[in-house]
């Protein structure tokens, strides 16, 4: 697939990464990472993990674009379970958070979100992944 690239890396310490001015945790250890160019998604997972979780079968997020609600369906076990989701802006500020139970779909509120293009960053802890989200109103 153009503009996708995986490869494997030692994060260590913890720290935070960037990516065009957002904030990326990433905690320490070894992690497979899947970085799509074209789009600005990228996923941190278990080094031995098959699951490439930016294909729309592991994680969907729909309506994209979104009014009042996104919704996601999560069918990768590698992001189930307790899930930190964060909404950030384009300039890399946080605009939302919300913790969420996700064991196949969940239902994120961004009704007071003003219209724009956002990462919707989402993590359990073990994978770390973001996907790009439209607001309109």
């Amino acid at each position: 697939m153009p503009g996708l690239s995986t490869g494997v890396i030692q994060r260590s310490p913890t720290g935070i990464g960037t990516q065009e001015g957002m904030n990326i945790l990433v905690i320490a250890g070894t992690y497979r990472v899947t970085l799509n160019t074209a789009t600005g998604e990228y996923a941190f997972t278990e080094p031995s993990s098959t699951t490439n979780l930016l294909d729309g079968n592991s994680i969907s997020i729909a309506p994209n674009p979104a009014k009042d609600v996104l919704n996601i369906t999560v069918t990768a076990q590698e992001l189930k379970g307790d899930v930190q989701v964060t909404l950030f802006n384009q300039k890399g500020q946080k605009v939302l958070t919300s913790n969420l139970n996700i064991q196949d779909r969940a239902t994120l509120q961004v009704g007071n979100v003003q219209p724009g293009v956002y990462t919707l960053h989402m993590t359990n802890g073990k994978s770390i992944v973001g996907k790009q989200v439209v607001i309109v109103k």
